[in-house]
């Protein structure tokens, strides 16, 4: 047996305070990074239930109660479900796992205080403890419980140390334990089983203690009694039909102990493959060399250190063992192992990490020789595979399917207070009642979360579903990965069964997927409509009736309603229709892209009818809008051309309508801001609320167009008329950028009522020389008469990032003698061109900047024969084959590749030409071209030589 240590009690304090501090940072970190998933969202959805309602939903569930009985009261102590507050109750569980432990320690080994350090540093690092500390689930807390009664039993059957505060301790511990989760069963029988080994000599003579602790144990019981009572017989339907459901399949025995090896030393968040993945499996692998150097040292000892079935060695052994070989044995008769099930037994780490500790403090105490080195090796090899697991915990993103947040931000922007989110599953009314203000004392806006009476189609689901389109709209994610068969019918009776009041329709106004597993719809009732006859060819589909709502809608999220007939309909039916709304210059306020064309679902027979809703947001001014209709390819982000009498354009006005405001103000969750200020800051009677356009955490490309749009109300009557400015401001304060001016000439200040809140649209280019870095955006308030500005607004920080330029000058194969001049903007230098295997021509463009090109432009290019015989044409952004140089990015002199390919085969021996130009998307008008400063044209002809 190794020679014991001992340390000074002042060090002993301060590495234990140190090593806990270590656990505070680690379990403290990224708390919100993640986002919550459906066990979580479960116990949400039970810990926001009144209790008694609580305690009848854990009935049928597979943990007892005790969990959310506490996390309900720690959610009604802070006022909130938020995220944070939910994982700081797991983070405070965890963070008392960490003395605790040293406690335990301590007892177990009094003489030895590395051994408790050894552990408290690996379980201070350990990554399956911070999952479980963040996690906001019962095993943290199961694990915590089981410590505290494994200490108290150790206490009144090891130490002699029979106090009634320690039996009424032990019988506390356990008992919470029990009510905590089912399979810490398990630790109490553990207990008693090493009772029996030890006392199995001399039971006789320690009669009155085996009946004391028989007590204990009776009382246990007797006070958890009750609750099986009371839940065994809904339990046991319940699991053996969610292990037919799961249909998991039993785990051989080197699987489990695999599972639970890396587990206990790397955490179950897999390392991605490559260094950190062998990282990662360096912690089980030293634990394996740990064990045979034991075994090793055992067989060659004649007295080995494990040989005293009172030994707190013993008892360890047991509290790792028989948990694992009865869930072993559990997990072979009822096969339910899910990802991350080694969370059941977490309840048994503590003494598994006591074992690690002693184990490598034994190879440690020896002198400074083989195992000594041997002893640091592992050591080391424990700590970089936990700390590869820690890492692979704080940066791989989990449960990027169950992401509810951008989903609920949506439907709380958009939604309202009478407004129903349908939700199949309680976790997901726990996802809303964590990531949105509808629980406890914060801001109370709905949309608000509505469970359906059934998991299956009956008069309640759709009575409920008919209730919640009564009240107002009805937000439906519909969550597809396990069969849908409910969502699918509820979708179906939304598209076609609804029976809504006479003179009503119900519509879809929104329709999106938010991963590959959930669909969020949107739904509401609104007036019939009467269709006017038109007559527009989309190419692809004709359409024959349009009608809008009339008089419209109102700026609140209000649904407009839509109609639209088609005549005739391709025979491809991947086609989407575009809806906008927009002012009378051309500012889109409203849009949206649906699928399918022509009815749902999309082989309906023509005249097939789109009958469809179209949000109007908050911040839209009153007065009249167009609506516009144009349609595409459902894969590409592009539009057919349609022909109507006035010509030719892609979107196609058919009707007009009114936008009202609002009777009073909105909260400012509602306003569609990507940027909300935490609080509204005054200028001048304005109110700036936030604004939208930019991402602080997205790069922007110098020279890119600023599409920015600033949220304002009006709180003070304002008499002068009033503008409003944009500024980018460097790191010194000085403007790069910005904009000045009144954005809504037809809605002046003065015209609107007091407390309005309304969307300013403003649009400038960033210069395209701007150098790389972060920009601060502000705006203000401008006199117009005297110029004078008000303290600016900070709305965020933009960070700019340049395109990389070449400015070394070509050599290209055709080169022109002549100055060629497109605008004033750029020099066509020249061109290489060749004939690919399969008859298409390469053809590559090398322009000379002169300066920056506004608004963008693109290159055109079309093939023809000498005669005029049109064969073909690329045109597109400048450089897009290579790396896409937008022309409002250009810098003087630069030189800049354009790869175009024109696909063949073409006429055998026909002479070809191409005309190559720059052109505005947007108007169709071309830059005039000049050789040698006479005007020749708006392109030019280029001979292209065929092989």
């Amino acid at each position: 047996m190794s020679t014991p240590t001992t340390g000074k009690p002042a060090y002993l304090l301060r590495l234990s305070i140190l090593l806990c501090v270590l656990g505070i940072g680690l379990r403290a970190l990224g708390v919100e990074w993640q986002p919550l998933w459906w066990d979580e969202g479960y116990s949400v959805y039970f810990a926001t239930e009144p209790l008694g309602h609580m305690l009848r939903l854990t009935a049928q569930d597979i943990h007892p109660p005790l969990y959310y009985a506490l996390l309900h009261f720690w959610l009604l102590l802070a006022g909130s479900a938020s995220p944070l507050v939910l994982r700081g109750f797991s983070i405070a569980i965890g963070l008392l796992a960490l003395p605790i432990l040293g406690w335990l320690g301590r007892l177990f080994f009094p003489a030895r205080s590395r051994v408790m350090l050894l552990a408290l540093l690996l379980l201070a690092v350990s990554p399956i403890h911070i999952f479980y500390s963040q996690e906001v689930r019962m095993y943290g807390l199961e694990m915590l419980l089981g410590m505290v009664s494994t200490a108290f039993f150790w206490q009144i059957a090891g130490y002699q140390r029979r106090t009634p505060g320690n039996w009424a301790g032990y019988m506390l511990a356990t008992t919470a334990l029990l009510y905590t989760e089912y399979y810490a069963v398990l630790l109490p029988l553990t207990h008693g089983v090493w009772w029996l080994w030890h006392l199995r000599q001399n039971l006789r003579q320690h009669v009155r203690q085996t009946l004391f602790l028989a007590g204990a144990w009776l009382a246990v019981a007797m006070a958890y009694l009750p609750w099986l009572l009371y839940a065994v017989p809904q339990l046991i339907p319940y699991v053996s039909q969610k292990i037919v459901e799961d249909a998991d399949r039993p785990l051989s025995l080197s699987v489990y102990m695999v599972h639970h090896l890396l587990a206990f030393t790397a955490g179950h968040v897999s390392a991605p493959f490559g260094w950190l993945f062998a990282l990662y499996w360096l912690a089980p692998v030293a634990l394996v060399l740990l064990f045979v150097t034991h075994l090793w040292h055992a067989r060659r000892s004649s007295h080995p250190t494990i040989s005293n079935p009172a030994s707190p060695v013993t008892f360890l052994g047991l509290l790792l063992l028989v948990p694992a070989g009865a869930g072993f044995a559990l997990n072979l008769r009822l096969p339910f192992f899910p990802e991350g099930g080694e969370r059941v037994l977490l309840f048994v780490l503590p003494y598994f990490l006591l074992l690690v500790g002693l184990g490598v403090d034994d190879l440690l105490q020896t002198d400074r020789g083989w195992s000594y080195r041997l002893g640091a090796v592992v050591l080391g090899g424990l700590l970089v595979g936990a700390l590869a697991g820690v890492w692979t915990f704080f940066t791989v993103p989990r449960y990027v399917e169950d992401d509810y947040r951008p989903l609920i931000r949506q439907t709380i922007q958009q939604g309202s207070d009478t407004d129903t989110v349908l939700a199949v599953f309680p976790w997901q009314v726990g996802y809303w009642r964590a990531y949105a203000p509808v629980w406890g004392q914060g801001e109370l806006h709905g949309p608000w979360p509505l469970l359906t009476p059934s998991t299956e189609w009956d008069d309640q689901v759709q009575q409920t579903v008919d209730h919640s389109l009564d009240q107002g709209k009805l937000w439906f994610p519909a969550h597809l990965s396990l069969g849908g068969i409910l969502e699918s019918q509820i979708e179906d009776y939304l598209r076609t069964g609804t029976q809504p009041p006479r003179g009503q329709v119900t519509l879809n106004f929104d329709n999106r997927w938010y991963s590959t597993t959930t669909r969020l719809s949107g739904w509401a009732r609104s007036a019939t409509i009467l269709e006017t006859q038109t007559s527009i060819d989309f190419s692809a589909a004709q359409l024959g009736w349009a009608g809008l709502e009339s008089p419209g809608a109102t700026a609140a999220n209000d649904v407009l309603t839509v109609a639209l007939v088609w005549e005739k309909l391709s025979a491809d039916p991947s086609l989407r229709v575009s809806l906008r709304l927009e002012d009378e210059e051309g500012r889109v306020w409203a849009q949206r892209d649906y699928l399918p064309l022509g009815g749902w679902p999309p082989d309906a027979k023509p005249p097939a009818s789109d009958q469809v809703g179209l949000l109007v947001p908050p911040g839209v001014p009153p007065g009249n809008y167009l609506l516009k209709v144009g349609v595409g390819p459902a894969e590409d982000d592009w539009l057919f051309l349609a022909t109507t009498i006035n010509g030719t354009s892609d979107m196609v006005a058919v009707g007009a309508t009114g936008v009202q405001a609002p009777s009073s103000p909105l909260p400012a969750l509602r306003l569609p801001m990507q940027n909300p200020l935490a609080n509204a800051v005054e200028r001048q009677g304005i109110a700036f609320l936030g604004s939208s356009g930019f991402d602080p955490s997205v790069a922007t490309l110098a020279g890119a167009e600023m599409n920015l749009s600033l949220f304002v109300q009006k709180v003070q009557a304002v008499e002068r008329p009033q503008d409003i400015y944009f500024s980018v401001l460097d790191q010194n304060g000085d403007g790069v950028a910005g904009w000045e001016g009144w954005p809504l000439a037809a809605y002046p200040l003065a015209l609107w009522p007091m407390q309005s809140q309304v969307r300013l649209p403003v649009r400038f280019f960033l210069p395209a020389d701007l150098s790389p870095g972060p920009y601060q955006v502000v705006a203000g308030v401008r006199d117009p008469s005297s110029g004078s500005k008000s303290v600016p607004v900070r709305l965020g920080q933009v960070q700019v990032v340049r395109r990389e330029a070449s400015f070394v000058s070509s050599n290209p194969q055709h080169l022109f003698a002549e100055n060629i001049l497109f605008g004033s903007h750029a020099i066509l230098l020249g061109y290489d061109s060749a004939i690919a295997t399969d008859g298409s021509i390469d053809l590559t463009l090398y322009w000379q900047v002169q300066q920056t090109l506004l608004p963008p432009h693109n290159v055109f290019l079309h093939l023809s024969t000498e005669v005029g015989l049109w064969l073909g044409q690329d045109d597109g952004v400048p450089g897009r084959q290579q790396v896409a140089a937008p022309s409002n990015t250009w810098i003087p002199g630069e030189i800049i590749a354009d790869p175009h390919t024109l696909i063949g085969p073409f006429p055998p021996g026909a002479k070809l030409v191409a005309q190559v130009g720059l052109y505005n998307p947007l108007s169709g008008v071309r830059l005039p071209v000049s050789v040698n400063g006479a005007v020749v044209g708006d392109g030019l002809t280029i001979d292209i030589k065929k092989a």
